[in-house]
Order: structure tokens, then C-alpha cells, then sequence
């Protein structure tokens, strides 16, 4: 059996069904710094909302057990940008994406699932 996971505090998770007036959603883009990892590795999650929410929330969420679950949650920057830094465990695969929740005018945002391989370290 393969399993991945991100050494974190604790996970919290939900979602909330955006109310019939926002009608366009927010755009989440996201990069990772690598696509394959040894366990213990950090790596860097980036990317930006659109339209601009700064000071905003945005989560990262890792897909674990079949349900997407939040590990870490920030607030966006001036320019509505984010930047995460987990450390990774486990071996497989591991699946990630961003999540901004609706606005007052705006539905929610996913960015598209980024899959990180965990890998074992080279002998040396």
C-alpha cells in the first residue's frame, strides 16, 4: 500500500456551498517547487488568486483517505499571492491543491491538483 502525507499540527476541513449571488468564482493558479521528493523534504507551494483578495484566507489542502482535508491555512499577500512550505513524509504519491472559500461576491476557488512522488533517498 502506498501512502504519502505532510507532518502538520493538526487538520481541519469542510466546505460551505456559495450563496446563488456569486456567480463567477476565484481563479487559484499554484506551482510546486518539485514533482518528486524524498520523505522529510520541504517544498514550496506558490501561486496568486484572482480576482485580488488580499489579506484574505487561502488553504492548502492534501487529498488523504479519499476526502481532501486542510492542513495549513494563510492569508493572501498585497498582491494576493501565497506561499507554502510542508515537509513531506510517507512514500507514494502525495495530492495537493489551494483553496480560496467564496466571498461576498465571488464563489470559491480550487486550484488543480498537484502530485508530488516520494521517493527513497540514494543510497550513499
Amino acid at each position: 500500500m502506498l501512502t504519502a502525507s505532510i507532518m502538520v499540527a493538526g487538520l481541519a476541513g469542510g466546505a460551505v456551498a456559495a450563496p446563488a449571488e456569486a456567480r463567477t468564482g476565484y481563479v487559484v493558479t499554484v506551482k510546486t517547487s518539485a514533482r518528486t521528493a524524498t520523505p522529510g523534504a520541504t517544498i514550496k507551494v506558490t501561486g496568486s488568486v484572482r480576482p485580488g483578495a488580499a489579506g484574505r484566507s487561502v488553504s492548502l489542502q492534501a487529498y488523504v483517505r479519499g476526502a481532501w482535508k486542510t492542513i495549513r491555512t494563510q492569508k493572501l499577500s498585497a498582491r494576493s499571492r501565497f506561499g507554502f512550505t510542508p515537509t513531506v513524509a510517507g512514500s507514494g504519491t502525495l495530492k495537493l491543491r489551494v483553496l480560496k472559500p467564496r466571498g461576498r461576491t465571488h464563489a470559491r476557488g480550487v486550484s488543480r491538483v498537484v502530485t508530488i512522488t516520494l521517493v527513497k533517498p540514494a543510497p550513499q
